[in-house]
């Protein structure tokens, strides 16, 4: 929600920021480029060779973003504590 308000807050047309969003790369490849196997047509000037289909492997997504979640994961663990154990009939404060 964060990045789409970001967009949103950001560019004068949401569907434009909403494109260029989608074409931006992470660590492997664009969403676009993962779902459709190719990049779309923006405002921006561009090569029409680079608008050609591009196979981007399975595994290697795969591989990326198991990488990136133990990435995660581990930054995780370095500041967390484990939660003290419950004992039955403890009281047990909750919002509502």
């Amino acid at each position: 929600m964060k990045q789409a308000k970001r967009i949103l807050k950001i560019s004068n047309d949401p569907w434009f920021g909403i494109l260029e969003q989608r074409n931006t790369l992470d660590e492997l490849a664009s969403p676009n480029k993962k779902l459709m196997s190719r990049r779309t047509r923006t405002t921006l000037p561009i090569k029409p060779e680079l608008l050609e289909p591009v196979v981007v492997p399975t595994k290697s997504i795969v591989k990326v973003t198991v990488k990136k979640k133990q990435q995660n994961k581990r930054y995780y663990d370095k500041v967390s504590k484990p939660l003290p154990s419950l004992v039955v009939g403890e009281h047990i404060r909750t919002k509502i």
